[in-house]
C-alpha cells in the first residue's frame, strides 16, 4: 500500500465537465451494441469520440441484437451525426487514433468516416444485416 493521498471520483450531477474551458459533454447514445452507450463531444473544437458506436475496419457485433435495438443503434448513429464532427475518433478500429484525427480534420459525414475492412458503413451494414434476417 502506498501513503500517497487517494483521489475519490466524485458523481457527476450533469453531462458536462469543464476541462481548462472547454465543455467535454457526455451524449446518451441509448443502446449500440450494448445498453446504455454513450459518446463524448468537444464542440469547442469539433470532436466526438464515439467508442463503440461506431466501427472501422472490424465485424459488427450483432449475434445478441433484435429489430428494436439495432433502429436503435441507427438512432444513435444519427445522434452523433447531428454532432456534426470535424474530428471523429472510434475505438473499434484498425487505424490508429491519431491517425484518424490527422486524416479527418475535415470531415465529411459520420456516414463516410466510419467504414468497416469491405468499405461499408456501420450504419449501412446494420441495414443489411435487418435485410437479411427477414429473408
Amino acid at each position: 500500500m502506498s501513503d500517497r493521498p487517494r483521489a475519490i471520483a466524485e458523481e457527476l450531477t450533469e453531462n458536462v465537465i469543464d476541462l481548462e474551458g472547454h465543455d467535454l459533454v457526455a451524449v446518451s447514445l441509448g443502446h449500440t451494441d450494448t445498453d446504455n452507450t454513450t459518446c463524448l463531444h468537444v464542440p469547442s473544437i469539433g470532436l466526438v469520440v464515439a467508442g463503440d458506436a461506431a466501427y472501422n475496419g472490424v465485424h459488427l457485433y450483432l449475434a445478441e441484437s433484435k429489430p428494436q435495438t439495432r433502429r436503435e443503434w441507427i438512432a444513435a448513429l444519427d445522434t452523433i451525426e447531428a454532432l456534426n464532427p470535424s474530428i471523429f475518433i472510434l475505438s473499434l478500429s484498425f487505424i490508429h487514433a491519431t491517425r484518424i484525427v490527422a486524416r479527418m480534420k475535415k470531415a465529411t459525414t459520420l456516414r463516410g468516416l466510419h467504414r468497416t475492412k469491405n468499405g461499408t458503413t456501420t450504419h449501412g451494414l446494420i441495414g443489411s444485416f435487418c435485410l437479411c434476417r427477414r429473408s
